[in-house]
């Protein structure tokens, strides 16, 4: 497992696609955060909220949108790739577990996840410089930020597991994320397809209200994908 993360840690580092990808992140939230502190300065007289919900509960909000798209397309040169040039048959036959390969490269790629959070709640700390920040609301939006990129990673790494083609895994993974994100909005119910949307999740972490169905959902939906990709691979190895 170690060896995985490693190596594929290094790989992601190594990525001119993940550096193009973090740098086109960066840049648009940065367009975004002096878009909303710009429009909270302009209303502050007429604004009951302070700048922590105005401007960085936003932020996280969009960051999170954003990483929807660029996690499968971080995700999608491995298992996929792997399968499609064969190197997934050596791997598969190396006497690493199962639960070992994915547990590692799920690791390597929430790595590189984390450090994008890790900048975008850098910028959004920039403000305590010059205003007074509600931090428990400030790390209630990370937390809510860091839970969906914990979720978007096992997805997608789960269903690169099924194809060998990386860019019809990562439309794929774009597209079940979405639906995830979307689906909450289509029933005014209390059932099951309220419970899978992604949005009202979020929504209600990042604004502080630390509910155990909340934390619960993103727990229960990244273990259950994780679960499943080692569930695939040991089909895939016995196959």
């Amino acid at each position: 497992m170690k060896a995985i993360f490693l190596k594929d840690l290094t790989q992601l580092f190594g990525s001119p696609l993940a550096w193009v990808l973090l740098a086109v992140d960066q840049f648009v939230l940065a367009w975004i955060f002096l878009v909303l502190l710009d429009r909270f300065q302009a209303m502050q007289g007429n604004l009951e909220i302070g700048v922590t919900a105005a401007v960085i509960t936003p932020l996280f909000l969009n960051a999170a949108i954003i990483a929807l798209f660029i996690t499968p397309l971080l995700s999608m040169h491995g298992f996929a790739a792997e399968r499609r040039s064969g190197a997934l048959d050596l791997l598969l036959s190396s006497p690493a577990s199962m639960t070992g390969i994915v547990v590692g490269r799920y690791a390597a790629l929430l790595g590189w996840l984390l450090f994008s959070a890790l900048l975008t709640g850098a910028m959004a700390w920039s403000l305590s410089l010059g205003a007074q920040l509600d931090h428990g609301l400030l790390f209630a939006g990370l937390l809510a930020l860091l839970s969906c990129l914990a979720l978007y990673a096992a997805i997608s790494l789960l269903l690169s597991t099924f194809g060998g083609q990386p860019a019809a895994v990562a439309a794929a993974s774009i597209g079940v994320l979405l639906l995830l994100w979307l689906v909450g909005n289509a029933t005014t119910s209390d059932g099951t397809f309220a419970w899978l949307g992604l949005e009202g999740h979020f929504s209600r972490l990042s604004a502080g209200r630390l509910g155990v169905a909340d934390s619960g959902y993103f727990v229960i939906l990244t273990l259950a994908a994780l679960g499943a990709a080692i569930f695939q691979l040991n089909r895939l190895r016995e196959s």
